[in-house]
């Protein structure tokens, strides 16, 4: 598995990412067949609660690329800057990307990038987002099982971390300890194993 700061990531590998045949059937009545990338990902943050202000920060993201390949960050400048590179090298096809509480980081990124739909099943139940080229699920809604129930149920080897410290304020700045890395990138790894 390699595991890579967001500044070092070789875009052009999108461009080899093959999308699926378009489906079979009456094509009248659409307007176009979406083509979707064969490959699986998922995307995750790690939160700081501020409890005076009664608000969190996101202090690292992560995004899986397949089995072998982490992506991360520390700030939303360098996500939104991912995600438009990305997008530049996608041509016309649309990538998939689990998110195993997508109704919770919604409330970060709804501001942050550009929003093509959302479907929600209720108040904050996100289901989908759609943002140009990349649509982000919640496998959390699709499965009905915590993450670490459903990385259990699905046998997967890369389970979540534990031990964890949630009250150790942790911000954008701060040094992280390997363990603490391992714990981030091990529920986007396991995301994509399930």
């Amino acid at each position: 598995m390699d595991l890579i700061p967001v500044g070092e990531v070789d875009y052009l590998l999108f461009e080899k990412l093959k999308a699926q045949a378009a489906p079979r059937g009456n094509p009248h009545g659409r307007k176009k067949n979406k083509r979707y990338c064969n490959a699986v990902c998922a995307f995750d943050i790690e939160t700081t609660t501020l409890p005076d202000l009664e608000q969190a920060i996101m202090y690292i993201w992560q995004f899986q690329l397949g089995p072998d390949l982490t992506i991360y960050g520390r700030t939303w400048e360098e996500f939104r800057n991912m995600l438009r590179s990305m997008e530049a090298h996608l041509g016309d096809d649309t990538l998939v990307v689990y998110d195993h509480n997508l109704s919770y980081e919604w409330q970060f990124i709804k501001n942050l990038i550009p929003i093509t739909s959302v479907f929600a099943m209720d108040k904050r139940k996100v289901l989908r987002v759609i943002s140009d080229k990349i649509e982000f699920r919640c496998s959390y809604l699709h499965s009905n099982m915590s993450l670490d129930r459903y990385l259990k149920q699905m046998d997967v080897p890369d389970l979540k971390v534990k031990g964890f410290d949630y009250d150790k304020k942790r911000y954008p700045w701060t040094e992280l300890t390997e363990y603490e890395l391992q714990y981030a990138v091990n529920d986007v790894i396991g995301l994509v194993q399930a």
